[in-house]
């Protein structure tokens, strides 16, 4: 948003203040009235894109060897799928229960992948149709929990409502923090949307939740 000088600013505040809904700016375009209030935190446009599958790949290379046990195979799996599941770069390590897969049918084994300092809970469960004799283990890996990261929820709005209107803003946002699977969060997001057919700006909500099986944060607008 520009304003005209600091008066503006100034004026603005005082206007939300006392609680108006609605508030003429100068400096909008032909002083249009803009309905709503604006959350706290500016998001600006990043160059920084969100994290791809490739980037991923190579954020946890080497790959472990041909011949590596089950476990730690699993293991760089999980790194990669914390990264994907986040959608944003950082550091990862991890293990499993006893440093090992229990390999029955129907198993489950704990797993821990450390995403920048919050540990990410994960669970592999072997097929309940396994035999000692396959040579081949079918399995499921799910996380327990998501991962909330304020730059990845900012780089995801601009991704999906940049165009919408010429404003970002959100909430505070944890710079990271683990979520449980499947809720809407209280944080919410918005975009300032442009004009229509001679109407004024209007703050429409973006509301942030944890998909239940992957753990991904998705940007749902308002109804």
């Amino acid at each position: 948003m520009r304003f005209g000088g600091t008066g503006g600013v100034l004026a603005l505040t005082a206007m939300l203040l006392a609680g108006c809904g609605s508030v003429s700016v100068t400096g909008t375009p032909a002083s249009l009235p803009i309905t709503g209030t604006p959350r706290p935190v500016l998001v600006t446009a990043s160059n920084t894109e969100l994290l791809s599958v490739a980037e991923a790949n190579k954020a946890v290379l080497p790959e472990p060897a041909a011949d590596a046990p089950l476990v730690q195979k699993l293991v760089h799996d999980l790194r990669k799928d914390t990264l994907l599941m986040v959608q944003w770069r950082g550091e990862t390590s991890g293990g499993c229960k006893d440093d090992t897969v229990v390999l029955k049918a129907g198993a489950v084994t704990d797993c821990v992948i450390t995403y920048e300092g919050v540990q990410v809970p994960w669970q592999i469960t072997v097929s309940n149709d396994f035999k000692e004799s396959d040579l081949l283990v079918k399995y499921t890996k799910k996380p327990l929990k998501g991962v909330l990261l304020a730059e990845a929820v900012h780089a995801r709005l601009a991704k999906d409502f940049g165009a919408d209107g010429d404003e970002l803003r959100c909430d505070e946002l944890p710079k990271v923090q683990l979520v449980e699977l499947g809720k809407k969060l209280e944080p919410k997001c918005q975009y300032r949307a442009k004009p229509v057919r001679g109407g004024g700006l209007v703050y429409k909500d973006v509301g942030l939740e944890v998909d239940a099986r992957r753990g991904g944060i998705s940007l749902v607008r308002a109804r």
